[in-house]
């Protein structure tokens, strides 16, 4: 029997009916267009990562090379080539490389977080039931971070969402669920497809999650014959034509890349050497309530049943489904905790089987009333307050002095606390299941839309490339492919991918000694001074136009001045 079907609450007829046919991959959906839609069009290029992919998309149109991924002049052999395509395909769909409009490389992230909220509807499904499986999903479709990665234009998305769809895939192999009697193929298929895809998205990480997911389950249940199915020619040859014609490619034009990839880009973070290396084991579990919100509601009766499969005897069919959910996500979230470097996208791919196991103790909890209910909107209050915790000191980074952020920290903590506060008193007063489910969700998009609608696009004091280009925009200052943007001091992709793929950055000397007259320049006031010195010494002078941006580059924590201005021959200037 699938966890969460044991019991039913008062309204599981009704949830049953919303989850029905295509009605619940629709709602499923919408609500994660509803998460995703905060930011998308508002929050300007993020850096580094967002602004390097859309850079590398934006350039692939501009050159017509859909092989190789490439940052102005350097090779950027990091991740395989899926989304880079993906955006590249979408501006040429909904805009153009020169329009620079981020919205449309953000395209395929929305999808990537739909298909991953669909998928373990789909997955789930046969592993906890329709309803419970419907309400993970829909609680995982509004999450903070699977939401926020959906507004990002980097892979991570997408890799969820192809992670997601192959897990889905094994789910209904391991559950014996063949789509229809006439198809009984479809999921090893679809398996191996998606497999192929999320190699394609970020490399070995697909394969990793289903890899462990598949060790763990096989250990633990000492039986393997339920992955026959899998071992079918078709589904290895379907995997095979996904991936080879890039790799043979990319392996005849430029045969450093997969070196380069594993040396550069994972093996530092697995074991060592990248910048954001030396936090602690436990900080994804720290962060978990937080960005895994709304599902917060059922973490405690998830990590319950999660307890239970594991003390409960290895062939215990009542809790085959939370097996399965827990070799799904254990294994994986152990590597990332042990991992040398700790980005807080890191363990998305677990998420929807947390969610799942979510879902199926929502349905059974709310039924069971008593403490539980309390248990309950206990995790919904402690992963929303980590929201309204967030968007409060986001306040603060708008332009003015303290006092000024002060208040707007205050008006924010009042608001969000508010919203927060109604939801959970909702809640509490709420009998029935999916009164419970929908409050949390619009608590959650709510929440999501202070935080990504109101609140990040005024952080003009960390959004400084939007903040250098409004400034030369107002000056009136000319950017042109033959007289392109020179950045002193400031390397920050935002710009690059702002100001055309022609923009030159320097250091102070360098810039000095290449730039031409009349270019449009921005200067770090702490390279200003080698930058004049080196411009008089041929002739030329830095002149300033428009105010200073002043603020702090989030990418790498420091105070920067940036002067906007034009070099222009010395004695122009001084005349």
């Amino acid at each position: 029997m699938p966890v969460g079907d044991g019991r039913r609450s008062v309204t599981s007829d009704l949830i049953g009916a919303l989850s029905a046919g295509w009605r619940g991959y629709a709602i499923i959906a919408a609500i994660a267009i509803l998460a995703v839609l905060p930011g998308f069009f508002s929050i300007p290029p993020l850096d580094r990562d967002e602004s390097r992919f859309a850079q590398a998309s934006a350039q692939m149109l501009e050159t017509g090379d859909v092989v190789r991924i490439r940052l102005q002049d350097e090779a950027r052999n990091k991740k395989p080539i899926g989304a880079y395509w993906a955006q590249a395909a979408s501006v040429a769909v909904f805009s153009d490389a020169q329009a620079r409009e981020i919205w449309a490389y953000r395209i395929p992230s929305m999808l990537g977080a739909i298909l991953a909220a669909c998928a373990a509807f789909w997955g789930g499904a046969t592993l906890v039931g329709r309803r419970a499986a419907f309400i993970g999903a829909c609680l995982l479709a509004a999450s903070v971070l699977l939401s926020t990665e959906g507004m990002i234009a980097k892979t991570d998305a997408l890799l969820a969402g192809f992670t997601t769809l192959a897990m889905a895939a094994l789910a209904r192999v391991y559950a014996g669920a063949w789509t229809t009697p006439s198809t009984p193929h479809a999921p090893m298929l679809v398996f191996w497809a998606a497999l192929a895809a999320g190699v394609l998205m970020k490399g070995p990480l697909t394969p990793l999650v289903v890899g462990l997911s598949i060790a763990a389950l096989v250990a633990w249940e000492r039986r393997w014959a339920w992955l026959k199915p899998l071992l079918d020619w078709r589904g290895i040859a379907l995997g095979a034509a996904i991936v080879a014609p890039w790799a043979i490619a990319i392996a005849l034009t430029d045969g450093t890349f997969f070196a380069q990839s594993l040396v550069g880009d994972i093996a530092p973070k697995l074991i060592g050497g990248d910048t954001h290396r030396g936090v602690w084991p436990g900080a994804h579990l720290a962060l978990l309530a937080f960005l895994i919100f709304p599902v917060s509601l059922g973490l405690a009766p998830a990590f319950q049943t999660g307890w239970r499969a594991v003390r409960a005897a290895r062939d215990d069919a009542g809790l085959a489904g939370a097996r399965f959910l827990v070799a799904w996500a254990a294994p994986i979230w152990i590597v990332f905790e042990l991992a040398a470097t700790k980005l807080a996208h890191y363990t998305l791919p677990a998420y929807p089987a947390i969610a799942l196991l979510a879902g199926a103790g929502v349905l059974d909890w709310t039924a069971r009333g008593g403490w539980r209910r309390w248990a309950l909107l206990g995790g919904f209050a402690i992963g929303g307050l980590g929201l309204v915790a967030v968007c409060t000191y986001a306040a603060t980074l708008a332009p003015g002095d303290a006092a000024s952020a002060a208040r707007r920290a205050v008006q924010t903590l009042i608001v969000a606390g508010g919203a927060l506060a109604m939801a959970a008193t909702a809640m509490a007063l709420a009998r029935r299941t999916e009164a419970v489910v929908a409050v949390a969700i619009a608590a959650a998009l709510v929440l999501t839309f202070i935080a990504r609608e109101r609140i990040a696009p005024e952080a003009r004091t960390v959004l400084l490339s939007r903040e250098v280009m409004g400034v030369i925009a107002r000056e009136g200052l000319h950017i042109a492919p033959d007289l392109p943007l020179l950045a002193v001091g400031y390397r920050e992709p935002s710009l690059v991918f702002a100001a055309g793929t022609a923009t030159v950055l320097r250091q102070g000397a360098d810039a000095g000694a290449g730039a031409l007259p009349g270019q449009t320049t921005v200067v770090d006031a702490r390279e200003r001074p080698a930058f004049e010195a080196a411009l008089a010494a041929r002739g030329l002078a830095f002149t300033p136009s428009g105010e200073a941006v002043r603020g702090t580059n989030y990418s790498n924590g420091e105070r920067v001045t940036l002067q906007t201005g034009r070099v222009g021959v010395l004695e122009e200037t001084r005349g």
